[in-house]
């Protein structure tokens, strides 16, 4: 679906914005994407990866995450980042 990839590319591009990251979790971020938009044995990981590197970042970088991704994501997926203040 275009508008999930155009989702998924505009979050990694948030994602480069963030000063506050290393490059590793920039790219481990990156990496998790795919698998917070379907349900597959990595998608909780993934959750939970995300969650555990965005806390660290300002709250309005946590805001644009949400706005550009939850549309994309399964509450079951947000279940799992709520503890990380989404």
């Amino acid at each position: 679906m275009p508008w999930i990839q155009e989702a998924l590319d505009k979050t990694a591009e948030l994602y480069d914005l963030i000063d506050e990251l290393q490059p590793h979790e920039k790219q481990a971020l990156k990496t998790a994407l795919p698998d917070l938009v379907v349900d597959v044995p990595g998608t909780p990981v993934a959750a939970v990866k995300t969650g555990k590197i965005l806390k660290k970042v300002e709250a309005h970088f946590r805001e644009a995450f949400k706005q550009i991704m939850y549309a994309y994501i399964s509450t079951k997926t947000q279940a799992f980042l709520k503890p990380f203040g989404f």
